[in-house]
């Protein structure tokens, strides 16, 4: 084993920090660790801090996984999508996916969940669940902004119609009383009505 600094991918974001890793992984290159916090993630080789020792249980820790658990799927690949809370996952998928497109994958754990996909080509190739479809917000995105366009329209008759209610009143105030016929006569000259 050697003692690394490595860029390491936590649920927070990516930070600097050391980590031990197997001794045929060099600068640049990127392991599977476990950090403190229980779960795994990806870290890249940054610098070499020190070779031939044991973990202290005060880093992060290399993952040494059995060849099998890195069996790519033909024509899978992995992709890093990320969730509402900013976690990060690293997931396999074989679909045509996009940049910042919305999917249902299975998270670490299991269960599903909905993301976006923040990164077609991740450092890592293994991965702990998969993107189950893809989500069509076609639907979703033409009722919005039908919405958004009747609450505009709703607002500018609103407008109309107190403008339109203002006038009548005027001039039926006006009828009555010379002074407000005037100056509606000059307030309608001036906006052209």
């Amino acid at each position: 084993m050697k003692k690394v600094l490595a860029m390491i991918a936590y649920k927070s974001g990516k930070y600097k920090a050391h980590a031990f890793v197997p001794d045929d992984v060099g600068i640049n290159e990127v392991t599977r660790v476990r950090v403190l916090g229980g779960y795994e993630t990806s870290c890249r080789v940054l610098e070499i801090i020190q070779t031939d020792v044991r973990p202290d249980g005060k880093s992060a820790q290399a993952v040494v996984k059995p060849e099998e658990d890195i069996i790519m799927m033909i024509g899978s690949k992995t992709v890093e999508v990320t969730h509402s809370n900013q976690r990060v996952e690293v997931c396999y998928t074989d679909l045509p996916l996009e940049l910042y497109q919305t999917v249902v994958y299975q998270a670490t754990n299991g269960t599903l969940h909905v993301g976006v996909i923040s990164n077609l080509t991740p450092d890592v190739l293994s991965a702990q669940g998969w993107v189950v479809d893809t989500v069509d917000m076609t639907a979703h995105t033409e009722r919005v902004e039908k919405f958004t366009r009747a609450k505009r329209i709703k607002t500018l008759l609103d407008v109309k119609r107190r403008q339109f209610q203002d006038i009548e009143l005027l001039r039926l105030i006006a009828a009555t009383d010379p002074e407000t016929k005037e100056l509606l006569d000059e307030y309608t000259a001036l906006i052209g009505g």
